[in-house]
């Protein structure tokens, strides 16, 4: 009898890795991880030249056109639109923390994009046949949930850009010999303000230091929009009965963390009727009102510190 020859199976899915750079995409294409992945370029951000690539990459592989592809890209600043376009297409998508990414120390690396899509298509096929710890996949909030962070970014970005403003006032004050006592005190200060000789401030020294005194009160003001805007659109979110208490530890970002405790002290002050309020004053608000105030002024301050030095 003539020996049976079983052929291989079929390939049924397209794993494809994306590098995504300002101007162009490079892709790498594959069914499997002993075959060459296709290479391929785009114009960023062309969903049309996608999808051509993804239908030529399945008739290059032998896979149907309706055949599961599956893909994946590094977390940046493109943030998670195309995951969401490559969702609508049904094509499971992976974000990849970028600091996950393994990387060969005892070698040197060659860093290329061309390199880097072919090493993410090869890692996006061990993470899909079941293998741990190949990388971390970044959760993808929903378009309401991304839009509600936008205010918390800009007033943060708004106190960093007011605080260089504040430092470089500091410094040029410094290069002349000139201490600044107190900040809001700065309009008179500036007036009153003397080199070591006694002379006034030079002209366009003063000058400047009113451009950047009045950059730091528009910001002052945007910042007090934004906290306002802030308060007005924080939502509460309750989830079950709490079991465990054992408070907001010092892991993750600040940032959250100083959010968190500000917004639970809000809580109290502006829903003092609430069932969580209510809640709260039952469990720990048997302590005398001055020694709550306190108790309340040394966290505000602790979210301070926290926010301000990191």
């Amino acid at each position: 009898m003539l020996p049976v020859t079983t052929r291989p199976p079929m390939p049924s899915t397209l794993y494809v890795a994306f590098e995504l750079g300002n101007s162009e995409w490079k892709l790498a294409l594959t069914t499997a991880l002993e075959q060459t992945p296709r290479m391929c370029t785009i114009p960023a951000r062309d969903l049309k030249a996608l999808t051509r690539e993804f239908i030529g990459a399945k008739k290059q592989f032998g896979l149907i056109a309706t055949a599961e592809v599956r893909s994946c890209y590094e977390a940046g600043r493109d943030g998670f639109w195309l995951h969401r376009y490559l969702a609508s297409r049904d094509v499971q998508n992976r974000i990849v923390d970028s600091s996950s990414i393994e990387v060969n120390r005892r070698r040197r690396r060659t860093k290329t994009d061309r390199l880097d899509a072919r090493k993410l298509v090869t890692m996006l096929m061990r993470a899909e046949a079941g293998e741990a710890h190949v990388w971390s996949v970044v959760r993808v909030p929903t378009v309401t949930d991304e839009d509600r962070r936008q205010v918390h970014r800009e007033l943060l970005f708004a106190r960093r850009d007011r605080g260089r403003h504040t430092n470089r006032i500091k410094g040029l004050l410094a290069a002349q010999g000139v201490p600044l006592a107190r900040l809001p005190d700065f309009p008179t200060h500036l007036v009153k303000a003397r080199l070591w000789n006694g002379d006034r401030l030079p002209a366009l020294l003063h000058a400047r230091l009113q451009r950047e005194w009045d950059t730091v009160c528009q910001y002052t003001t945007r910042i007090r929009a934004l906290k306002k805007e802030r308060r007005a659109t924080a939502t509460h979110y309750q989830s079950g009965d709490l079991q465990h208490e054992q408070g907001i530890s010092k892991a993750g970002n600040r940032w959250v963390r100083a959010l968190m405790i500000n917004t639970a002290w809000a809580w109290l002050r502006f829903q003092p009727n609430s069932a969580l309020a209510r809640w709260y004053q039952t469990r720990f608000g048997s302590l005398p009102p001055a020694l709550q105030l306190a108790f309340e002024r040394i966290h505000q301050v602790r979210v301070f510190d926290s926010g301000r030095h990191g």
